[in-house]
């Protein structure tokens, strides 16, 4: 696990409550053409990292933490995704300017970690990097679409990454899909199933958007653990080896009665579950693990959009304050954090990691007391 060094600043994005409200499937789409039996999938090439990770033999000194501006206690950026297409629309994001969101992304020092890393407190990323969270919410069929002869469509979300990892083998291809079992990716169920079995071989996560992505506000606590239990015993029937356990609010709509508790852990019929986070669909970027202001329950994601609160706003105030971005030392066993900010790590949520203060080029220097004669 980690070592934390914390910095936890309260960011108040505003995300607009009529994008919020449209976290819908929208309409319906073509299924695609059946993947030829003897076709196989080809998962991107496996990373190999252009820096070392955790691999040192000696740890960072204070001289090259001061370089690199670390800080384990900062805010990191969970992005979310509904369509990756040319149309306009308040929950789509263009081929192109979901490249560019990449090539950003990479050229600010950002590297892809997934939501169980984040979770576990265990962000394996070389010195001086960021981490970044892709989820993409619905498995709608622009996310991963196959070609005629089995390959993965280029200009879907999931070809995209694809070929940004094997230009920049340091940007693996690693996301969060909260998918919707009864109309996975578009597909047809045998090959909805394949695609999520592909997901889980890439790397990539699966999580539980509830079966009917139906809003909490509507529906009583009794529906809404039917809801939760189904979505999550669907899947992972579907997909041998998966397990649900963090769930993604379907349009980011709490329970009316205010029962959080049956978020987080339920049973309906023979199946239980119990969810290690509830994600939100607004807020702003995501607090460090170790932050006082870490809520496994309210995780807050920036929504992929242009309007204020989206990507550029949240970027853009990460990089014009560099103290409320997490910066990794390299270790995912330890947390790094300047002594001016020891305040904002809770020790409690360390987990097993170690915690290191180093004293950064911000620290103010001791007061000399002036001797009278």
């Amino acid at each position: 696990m980690k070592t934390i060094t914390i910095v936890v600043v309260l960011l108040g994005f505003s995300l607009i409550g009529s994008l919020i409200g449209q976290d819908t499937l929208g309409s319906k789409q073509k299924q695609p053409p059946a993947v030829p039996a003897q076709s196989t999938i080809k998962p991107a090439p496996p990373e190999v990292p252009s820096e070392p990770l955790a691999a040192a033999l000696t740890p960072p000194t204070d001289a090259e933490l001061r370089a690199a501006h670390v800080n384990e206690s900062g805010m990191i950026p969970m992005l979310e995704y509904h369509e990756i297409n040319s149309h306009k629309g308040p929950m789509s994001r263009s081929i192109a300017r979901f490249r560019a969101d990449l090539e950003r992304l990479y050229k600010e020092g950002y590297r892809p970690i997934t939501t169980a890393e984040y979770l576990d407190n265990a962000i394996d990323i070389p010195l001086g990097k960021s981490p970044v969270i892709f989820t993409f919410d619905d498995a709608r069929t622009t996310q991963f679409r196959y070609r005629k002869d089995g390959t993965i469509e280029p200009n879907c979300a999931l070809g995209i990454l694809q070929a940004f990892a094997k230009k920049h083998p340091d940007f693996p291809v690693k996301a969060m899909f909260y998918v919707l079992p009864a109309s996975a990716f578009g597909s047809s169920h045998k090959v909805a199933a394949q695609k999520m079995k592909a997901l889980l071989d890439m790397g990539c996560e699966l999580g539980n958007h509830t079966l009917n992505h139906h809003y909490f506000y509507h529906m009583t606590d009794s529906q809404i653990v039917r809801e939760i239990a189904m979505g999550k015993a669907v899947t992972e029937k579907m997909t041998p080896g998966a397990k649900l356990d963090v769930l993604a609010l379907p349009g980011g709509c709490l329970p009316r009665s205010k029962n959080g508790k049956i978020l987080m852990a339920g049973k309906y019929g023979g199946t239980s579950y119990k969810n290690r986070a509830v994600i939100m669909a607004w807020g702003g970027p995501s607090p460090s693990p170790v932050s006082p202001k870490f809520n496994p329950q309210r995780i807050p994601r920036v929504l992929g959009v242009d309007t204020p609160g989206g990507i550029p706003t949240a970027l853009n105030y990460l990089k014009r304050n560099p103290d409320k971005r997490y910066v990794s030392d390299g270790d995912p066993d330890t947390i790094t954090v300047p002594k001016r900010l020891a305040k904002l790590v809770d020790k409690t949520k360390l987990q097993d990691a170690t915690l290191r203060f180093y004293v950064d080029t911000a620290e103010p220097r001791a007061k000399t007391k002036a001797h009278k004669k």
